[in-house]
């Protein structure tokens, strides 16, 4: 034991460079002569939003700021998630008799904190207090998860309020007004367990996304498992979702992102158009590869524009244009753009000169029943892809993100053992040809009967390539070749009418006339021909047909079984350039507990 003066002099020592308010109001909670220190290894201080000293957690004491006691000798479990993700095990009696860092985020919190047999509540202190110092929470960031695991739900909910209640104290004295979401978790989920594996994220979090994804089935998991939670609370927020189980005091903050009318202004602008042209607008705000975008939608007289917008930094993510069925098969009088017509309009509506694109492909296709170009290359550290109309040069749907692979939060690359420019080269071998003359190619990354694949597709004169590599040996799996579609061999010669398609639609499924209104019909090409898709859900299955549309002859026919909640697979795109480094360092630190944060299970 000590007395306050001597234990007032370590304090004053070790946190000299913490906020002195903050200092003197937790040295305020200390009682005569109890407990002990948490024991903090000395280190650099490193910037942060919140300047709190690397010993500030260390003034924390273990048993005289809080008292509280539980005849409940069950063991808990406790998340706490900012972007970092912390596991705590807590005993009966409510210390830590282990911690341990879920993400590298995490680790730089805990980095030096020695946290077993510590009164919970001091844990938390000091947990957060190590948060604010390293920014991870701020005005600009204020949202954290609390997440509670005990089979008795009297101590679960007491558990959730206290720890909520402390996290708020903390963040007062720093005047950071917080928004706690706290929530009690089963760790037996089977459907949480899979999104940790997947995406190195806590039980907590996990069963947050699933949350929300019950109430809003668009969003995904791949677009919600990257973001922070203050991140996923301005979604529930924005979107009113009332998520069940889930606990919420205080405000998301939403000062480092845009408002919604200046995405507007933004769309307007991009699209080119006056707010008295629109007939009408709609914006919300939405997840997409682990960023929070701005979804615009804009009508005007004939068109629908969707403009994505990253609602941080305001770059336009993408923008595309639906056109009327009633125009969308009319063909201007004029002559069809050539692919290098194509090619320079492309690179002057992003500002890039032809000598800097390095590998650009132009293919021509149909789209919306329109002859279009769709453009594609890559440029700095970025991959850009512009849609334009065959005749006008319109604009259509136009993107711009990064070149990279997607990460995962574990802070590990969704990658295998074979690099990507080995795979290229493997396949490149394989066709006798030089990389040069491959020009442009996509690569994507996915998962295929259970193994990490490379799949590759790139065009060379007038043949199309697609191969699938294993990511871990480099054997090539699978390689189809087929002749390229070019411009002047796409048909559009609707010969029979809409109506008469979906009476051979009727007719091939086994329907009456009167349920002809059950068909979904639109127009298509299919390998330079044009066809009529049609679709229909009857008694629980799903038929799904092409018909010619010169011919009526039925081009496919396919009959599933109709599932309301349909499976995603995720795949991580990469869109390779000859001209662009890829780097896939990354810190492989072992995931062990560190052995100072681990007790046995006696009390």
């Amino acid at each position: 034991m000590m007395a306050d003066r001597s234990l007032e002099e370590k304090i004053a020592k070790a946190v000299d460079n913490a906020v002195p308010d903050i200092i003197s109001n937790i040295l305020s909670q200390c009682d005569n002569e109890k407990g002990k220190v948490i024991c903090m290894e000395e280190r650099k201080n490193r910037a942060g939003l919140f300047k709190f000293g690397a010993a500030a957690a260390a003034v924390l004491i273990m048993f005289g700021i809080f008292g509280f006691s539980s005849s409940i000798k069950m063991n808990s479990t406790v998340f706490l998630d900012v972007n970092p993700s912390i596991e705590l095990v807590i005993s009966g009696n409510d210390r830590i008799k282990s911690a341990r860092a879920l993400n590298n985020d995490a680790k730089l919190i805990l980095e030096g904190m020695n946290l077993k047999n510590t009164d919970l509540e001091v844990g938390v202190n000091a947990i957060i207090g190590s948060m604010l110092k390293n920014g991870y929470i701020s005005d600009l960031n204020n949202s954290i998860l609390v997440s509670v695991e005990n089979k008795n739900e009297a101590k679960n909910e007491e558990l959730q309020q206290k720890i909520t209640k402390q996290i708020n104290d903390v963040l007062g004295i720093a005047n950071v007004n917080g928004a706690v979401l706290s929530q009690s978790v089963n760790i037996k989920k089977p459907e949480a367990d899979v999104l940790c594996e997947n995406y190195g994220i806590s039980k907590g979090k996990a069963e947050l996304i699933l949350a929300i994804r019950e109430k809003d089935p668009q969003l995904l998991e791949k677009d919600l498992a990257g973001l922070t939670i203050n991140e996923l609370n301005l979604l529930m927020d924005s979107k009113k979702l009332e998520v069940e189980n889930v606990v919420s005091k205080g405000e998301p903050s939403y000062k480092r992102y845009i408002d919604p009318d200046e995405a507007k202004r933004i769309a307007l602008k991009n699209i080119g158009v006056s707010p008295d042209d629109v007939i009408r607008m709609n914006v919300s705000l939405d997840s997409e590869n682990n960023e929070l975008v701005y979804e615009v939608e804009v009508y005007l007289e004939g068109r629908k524009y969707d403009v994505d917008i990253n609602a941080v930094d305001k770059r336009v993510m993408s923008q595309e244009v639906e056109i009327t069925e009633s125009t969308a098969f009319d063909v201007p009088n004029k002559k069809i753009l050539t692919a290098e017509e194509a090619k320079l309009k492309v690179l002057k509506e992003f500002k890039v000169s032809p000598d800097k694109a390095g590998y650009v492909s132009v293919e021509a296709d149909v789209d919306d029943g329109r002859y279009v170009y769709e453009v594609k290359f890559v440029y700095g550290d970025y991959k850009y892809s512009m849609t334009i109309d065959g005749y006008t040069g319109e604009v259509l749907k136009r993107e711009a993100k990064e070149n990279k692979l997607e990460f995962i939060d574990s802070g590990k690359p969704f990658v295998g053992k074979v690099e990507v420019e080995d795979a290229i080269s493997s396949i490149l071998e394989s066709l006798g040809i030089s990389r040069n003359d491959a020009g442009y190619i996509d690569i994507e990354i996915d998962k295929e009967d259970g193994r990490l694949v490379y799949e590759a597709d790139f065009k060379l004169g007038n043949k199309e390539f697609s191969f699938t590599v294993d990511a871990d040996t480099g054997k090539i799996l699978d390689k189809k070749i087929k002749d390229k579609i070019n411009s002047s061999d796409i048909s559009l010669d609707f010969k029979i009418s809409m109506d008469e398609a979906r009476k051979i639609a009727v007719k091939t499924i086994g329907l009456i006339d009167s349920d002809a209104k059950k068909i979904r019909i639109s127009k298509d090409v299919e390998d330079g021909r044009a066809c009529y898709k049609t679709e229909a859900i009857i008694d629980g299955k799903e038929y799904s047909l092409k018909i010619d549309a010169s011919t009526g002859n039925i081009l496919e026919n396919k009959v599933e079984q109709y599932v309301k909640n349909h499976h995603f697979d995720y795949d991580y795109d990469y869109d390779y350039d000859y001209d662009h480094d890829y780097d896939d360092d990354y810190n492989d630190d072992d995931d062990d507990n560190d052995d100072d944060n681990d007790v046995d299970d006696d009390d």
